[in-house]
């Protein structure tokens, strides 16, 4: 089959993105465990010229919209560099996904899956759809995400913070190194074309083949 051909990204900014509804309890998506591993990383590389940008819609209750407001207050002290978008519209959203270099994902983090598996992210959408746009997922080594990720080859699993923030400092290390373009190419590339196995067309098939 053809491959998906390579989309160019904004080349000022590095963006890592993630993508999930604002609530607490069940498949969690982390979003606080995401922001304190960002701003870690930014004190042992305060020159990064890096953005996490953090978009999903508010779950309609209180424990949604005071979860977002205490998002909100963890990144107050980075407004430079951390972006919140509650109830975001869809074609901003695609925008993110455009422009977006690195994809992050924990819902599971601090979980254990035998005891809790409701708690582990399902599939993971939102991951897909990231690698649809070119963006390496960086993703928590649970659930969907892991099964979605091969690592190494389209992306990287994570157990822990050091984990997360080594493997997003590798990449970016290969963003920035003209000598080391062809690398984050292969890697766009495979993430673009490991998206094309969860089209609807491909489930289809797949599941005729099942059925039969």
């Amino acid at each position: 089959e053809k491959e998906i051909k390579r989309i160019n990204k904004p080349s000022d900014k590095i963006l890592i993105l993630t993508v999930g509804r604002f609530f607490t309890g069940g498949h969690c998506k982390r979003q606080d465990f995401l922001i304190e591993s960002f701003i870690k990383m930014l004190s042992l590389k305060p020159e990064l010229n890096v953005e996490l940008h953090i978009a999903g819609s508010i779950q309609p209750s209180k424990d949604g919209r005071y979860y977002f407001l205490k998002l909100n207050e963890m990144a107050k002290e980075h407004r430079s560099n951390i972006f919140l978008y509650g109830n975001i519209k869809r074609d901003a959203l695609k925008k993110l996904y455009s422009n977006a270099r690195i994809y992050w994902h924990a819902a599971g983090i601090d979980v254990d899956p035998a005891k809790y598996p409701e708690r582990l992210e399902h599939f993971g959408i939102t991951v897909v759809e990231a690698m649809a746009s070119g963006c390496i997922p960086v993703v928590i080594n649970k659930g969907g995400p892991a099964e979605i990720v091969r690592k190494g080859v389209n992306g990287f699993c994570f157990d822990n913070q050091n984990e997360l923030i080594e493997h997003t400092l590798n990449l970016i290390n290969l963003i920035t190194d003209i000598n080391r373009i062809e690398e984050w190419s292969s890697l766009s590339n495979n993430s673009l074309n490991r998206a094309r196995e969860f089209t609807k067309e491909k489930f289809y098939k797949r599941l005729s083949t099942i059925i039969q």
